[in-house]
């Protein structure tokens, strides 16, 4: 068995344990916690924590990127990090729609140069 398949099979053993211990066995998920759990076992609860995305963009043409990050809200916060020395960079940004956003910048920045992330 190679090394992917045990880890997988560690995985669903571990989520099988979780659900049931979810399920009344053991586990108390307390209000606003950040879990929740359904027929399907744990879930992260969205109205409490935060999810994050990140993406390396830039390819020494567009001045205007649109990233998607399927979050589901446009409730967000973003930041822009150079790839190579992690300094904050200012940009114009909007929220597009529920699951993107889109960065303006006055010059293109060069070829997988900066990181974005995104928390909502």
């Amino acid at each position: 068995m190679s090394l992917v398949s045990k880890i997988n099979a560690l995985a669903q053993a571990i989520a099988a344990d979780i659900k049931a211990l979810a399920a009344g066995t053991g586990i108390a998920l307390l209000a606003g916690g950040g879990l929740a759990s359904n027929a399907s076992g744990l879930q992260l609860d969205t109205a409490v924590a935060v999810r994050k995305v990140t993406k390396t963009i830039g390819d020494g043409a567009a001045t205007t990127i649109s990233v998607v990050h399927s979050l589901g809200t446009r409730l967000v916060t973003v930041s822009v990090l150079d790839v190579t020395t992690f300094q904050a960079y200012e940009v114009d940004w909007s929220a597009t729609d529920k699951d993107s956003v889109t960065f303006t910048f006055a010059a293109a920045p060069a070829v997988n140069s900066l990181i974005i992330v995104i928390h909502g």
